[in-house]
């Protein structure tokens, strides 16, 4: 199940654009699930609109973060951990793997790696 969290508008309401949109973007997000082969357990507007500071012609930037099957973690050959979506005047839609996203946040290497065992 996807969850997206859009902007609400600095009138503390969503408008039936907004509600389209939404339901546009999570059509979008299923799409992407079922062609990538992925769980999509996270996803948010970013840029512009996120910030209230869109123009008229500004696109929805979606960033969302994904898990792949238990078997593709197994595998020799790693999968790709980003999947960025065709660009198009509308939507800019890309996301992460969370292996990937939650070693972005330790800044150092795994502890597996670097011969510390913790337990």
């Amino acid at each position: 199940m996807t969850v997206f969290d859009s902007g609400i508008s600095s009138h503390g309401f969503v408008s039936i654009r907004g509600i389209q949109m939404k339901a546009e973007i999570l059509d979008k997000l299923a799409q992407i699930e079922a062609a990538e082969h992925v769980s999509i357990l996270h996803a948010v507007e970013s840029g512009s609109r996120a910030w209230g500071v869109e123009s008229p012609d500004s696109d929805y930037d979606v960033r969302f973060i994904y898990v792949r099957p238990m078997k593709d973690y197994l595998c020799i050959r790693e999968k790709g951990d980003v999947i960025e979506w065709p660009l198009d005047e509308v939507f800019d839609i890309n996301g992460w793997d969370l292996k990937k996203r939650l070693s972005s946040f330790s800044g150092v290497m795994p502890l597996y790696l670097n011969g510390q065992t913790h337990l």
